[in-house]
């Protein structure tokens, strides 16, 4: 399912630039490992404890605090005005001598 709703949602919001070329083909392949590393994963994972209950909550723990992390690394990245968008992305909202608007865009 998110080898299919991925592209579909990156193309609906307007990022065609990471479908297309090289992108595109390192975005296909990260998506076609992405399920079987997943399975992997969580089968050794299993093997660390002797209840597989115990080994479902270790794991959804670990994607939780994961997902957590995440957030808040992209929660700063917005702050900076990180914008994946540009050329090149950097946070200039302040005048610079290339820059005298402020703005990188």
């Amino acid at each position: 399912v998110p080898a299919v709703c991925v592209p579909l949602t990156l193309r609906q919001f307007g990022f065609n630039m990471m479908l297309a070329g090289d992108c595109g083909l390192a975005l296909a392949a990260i998506l076609a490992a992405f399920g079987p590393a997943c399975a992997g994963f969580s089968y050794l994972v299993a093997f660390l404890f002797r209840d597989s209950s115990k080994a479902s909550n270790a794991i959804l723990t670990m994607c939780l605090l994961g997902g957590s992390v995440l957030s808040t690394v992209l929660f700063i990245l917005t702050i900076v005005n990180f914008d994946p968008t540009l050329e090149y992305p950097s946070a200039c909202d302040y005048p610079t001598e290339l820059n005298p608007e402020g703005s990188c865009k």
